[in-house]
């Protein structure tokens, strides 16, 4: 036989189940860390747990003072120190940057901490003069020897050289020419610029390459010379206009263009 609870006493367990789950909550919320904070430290803004202060780092259940050494500061993170410019971190340390004559302080985190000015470079704890030979300047890049030669002077060694411009040639080109191109229409050859022969039914083009000109559309290169494609019947110019291509549904079979099987 079935006995069935009383809707008084359902309630009644109801009730104290609830209670008892506030007194559990009320113990955990007695128990946030916001009550147990230790020195140097503050709740965080959600107020379930803490975080050292500026100039504290979290070990363990405490927070610890930075050790900041002489010369350097508390970083704006505040969790870390840095040296004060003109020193430099060396291991838990700050030591003092010394700076050459003809040098400066640099902001670079790489190197020794300073730079030299320009016109000198650095050799060793040092800056030394850079050394210009005759139709040179000084060069803004902090690589190399420091200097380059004059517009129509070509380094060779240490030295610069008066580059000799061919007829029909101007000053430029890349830096490991020889500081001269030719015109356009020629073509360098040994230390002279000559011009390009080009056929009947050609243009020049911009290569440095090959002959210098190319087959108008319709034409293709044979020897120093531009012959018209011969299309045959049911064919048409390919896409680059220099052979012929057999429309559908015909197919190039040697120099003809037959019907697909």
């Amino acid at each position: 036989m079935t006995h069935r609870q009383s809707p008084r006493f359902s309630k009644s367990l109801i009730s104290l189940v609830f209670s008892t789950l506030l007194i559990m909550m009320g113990s955990t919320l007695a128990q946030t860390p916001t009550n147990v904070l230790p020195a140097n430290a503050h709740t965080t803004k959600a107020g379930t747990s803490w975080t050292c202060n500026r100039g504290f780092l979290k070990s363990g259940g405490e927070c610890q003072a930075i050790a900041i050494p002489d010369n350097a500061f508390l970083s704006y993170s505040g969790t870390r120190w840095e040296c004060a410019r003109g020193y430099k971190k060396t291991e838990n340390t700050c030591n003092l940057i010394r700076v050459p004559e003809n040098g400066y302080l640099s902001d670079s985190p790489l190197g020794p901490g300073w730079d030299c000015k320009r016109g000198f470079r650095q050799a060793g704890e040092l800056c030394k003069a850079i050394v210009l030979p005759e139709n040179a300047h000084l060069s803004e890049s902090t690589y190399g020897v420091g200097w380059e030669c004059l517009r129509g002077y070509l380094r060779k060694s240490d030295t610069c050289e008066l580059i000799t411009v061919p007829e029909n040639g101007f000053l430029g080109g890349p830096e490991s020419g020889p500081g001269w191109t030719c015109d356009w229409g020629y073509r360098s050859l040994v230390q002279s610029c000559v011009a390009i022969n080009v056929p009947e039914n050609a243009y020049l083009n911009n290569s440095s390459y090959g002959t210098g000109w190319t087959c108008n559309r319709g034409f293709r290169e044979n020897g120093q010379l531009c012959l018209a494609v011969q299309i045959p019947k049911d064919g048409h110019l390919s896409y680059y206009g220099n052979d012929w291509t057999c429309s559908w549904p015909f197919e190039k079979v040697g120099d003809k263009c037959l019907r697909k099987q």
